[in-house]
């Protein structure tokens, strides 16, 4: 019967390779751990995206709804402007016939005044839509 080969510090090629498997499976053993541990990390770091992404979502919603009311808000702002637009060149208009009513200037510097103030807010709710 021959006895297993020994190396120059003694141990039997069976004590050496018992020895290497120690070693490989405290290796083995390492490497799941910090497999594991990447896992874990890993995961943390997907649910913190996955949370700023919903806290974007919301600032998006936010926002687009912000956006909304400020074109409706401007529509209307439009829409005044257009109006006494119209009613200004209608008094020019009958200020230029010398029609039956005269136009009383007070009301004629209210509507410019008004329409001044109109522009004036469109103008800031423009520069804010654009964010300039």
């Amino acid at each position: 019967m021959s006895s297993p080969a020994s190396d120059q510090h003694g141990l039997s090629t069976t004590s050496m390779e018992q020895e290497v498997l120690k070693i490989l499976k405290e290796n083995n053993a390492q490497l799941r751990d910090r497999v594991r541990r990447l896992e874990e990390e890993a995961e943390q770091r997907r649910m913190f995206m996955i949370e700023e992404n919903r806290k974007l979502e919301a600032q998006v919603v936010e926002l687009q709804q912000q956006l909304a009311v400020q074109y409706r808000e401007l529509d209307q702002v439009l829409r005044l402007r257009d109006s006494l637009l119209f009613e200004a060149e209608v008094a020019r208009l009958l200020r230029e016939e010398d029609e039956e009513e005269p136009i009383n200037e007070i009301d004629m510097e209210m509507a410019l005044l008004q329409l001044q103030e109109v522009e004036a807010d469109e103008n800031r709710r423009m520069r804010l839509a654009t964010g300039h």
